[in-house]
């Protein structure tokens, strides 16, 4: 049996549960009780599995972070809870996100989002249309071109690709 409270709960064990077990439980409330979203209120997904950060992309002051197949977005600079609704698929998602995992993000100075999908990019205003890692970046022989980038992120006008252990 579980009694709550307005931000905490405490559990009676069934062998306590008689009029006089719960009055004994309330009395120990201070004692007894946990905080509620220490146990209720959370949702199974990547993220509370421990699944890795496998891609993370800060877009117009919102922080979207990726795990597999799934996502969850702060905003604001506190990240102390992600937004209300989050995770969510990546799958039908109303973000402007690609439809499926990819391994890094940037924002252009064009305000457009570059997505790295292996050796290949998309732009979210063309999710459809892949193109090859080779025709934009890395135009020198890099592990952009042969095994993609791992991550990526823009200073000023300047982009910088990971892969492995090159910068590109």
């Amino acid at each position: 049996l579980y009694l709550f409270g307005v931000d905490s709960y405490v559990m009676v064990n069934p062998a306590e549960i008689s009029v006089a077990g719960i009055g004994s439980a309330i009395d120990q409330w201070a004692s007894r009780s946990a905080p509620i979203s220490s146990h209720w209120g959370r949702v199974s997904n990547a993220f509370t599995r421990g699944g890795p950060v496998t891609a993370a992309l800060v877009r117009d002051g919102q922080t979207f972070l990726v795990s597999g197949d799934q996502y969850v977005r702060y905003s604001g600079a506190d990240y102390q809870f992600a937004d209300e609704g989050y995770p969510k698929p990546l799958s039908g998602n109303p973000d402007r996100l690609p439809q499926a995992p990819f391994k890094a993000a940037l924002q252009m100075p064009d305000r457009r989002t570059c997505y790295f999908i292996g050796t290949h990019h998309v732009f979210d205003t063309d999710f459809s249309t892949q193109i090859p890692n080779q025709s934009r970046w890395g135009l020198i022989r890099t592990n952009v071109l042969v095994r993609g980038v791992d991550t990526a992120y823009r200073v000023d006008k300047k982009h910088y690709l990971f892969s492995g252990d090159e910068i590109a």
